[in-house]
């Protein structure tokens, strides 16, 4: 029966209605600006009522299959639940989700502008110790994996 099953998605739109910023992002990409392992990275605008004024921002879709649906909507909601709980600064924020034409919504996130460290190290203008910012993006990430496992500071 429609809506009482919790892997209906009309169900998983009303139990995460709270996260749902859909009318506040606008101007996404066609096409996917970066590829992971499970998602898709399109880049979109987050038209915010607060006084940041418009931002940009990373809007996460998960790709999934009928075969493997219910495996990735548990893991889903999973990361959904951690994401909201942590308030991190080496941790980007779960800003909300984006509930576009697929049967998940996907994940909102700040935009990186140079989507990995390796691609930010790139960048570094000359002078710049990289060895030395290596390493202290090391221990920023670090900080951060360590407060996603254990909570801790």
């Amino acid at each position: 029966m429609a809506g009482t099953d919790s892997n209906d998605p009309e169900h998983l739109r009303i139990a995460l209605a709270a996260l749902n910023i859909s009318s506040e992002i606008t101007g996404i990409s066609v096409d996917a600006c970066r590829y992971g392992g499970i998602a898709d990275i399109y880049q979109g605008v987050r038209m915010s009522s607060g006084a940041s004024g418009p931002t940009s921002v990373a809007i996460k879709f998960i790709r999934s299959n009928k075969k493997e649906f219910e495996t990735m909507l548990r893991r889903y909601r999973r990361e959904i639940r951690v994401w909201q709980g942590i308030d991190h600064p080496n941790v980007l924020p779960l800003l909300g989700l984006y509930w576009g034409s697929r049967q998940l919504p996907a994940l909102v996130s700040p935009w990186c502008e140079h989507g990995s460290i390796s691609a930010y190290l790139q960048t570094l203008p000359a002078g710049v110790d990289v060895l030395q910012r290596k390493h202290v993006s090391l221990q920023e990430i670090a900080r951060g994996l360590a407060y996603r496992k254990h909570g801790a500071p």
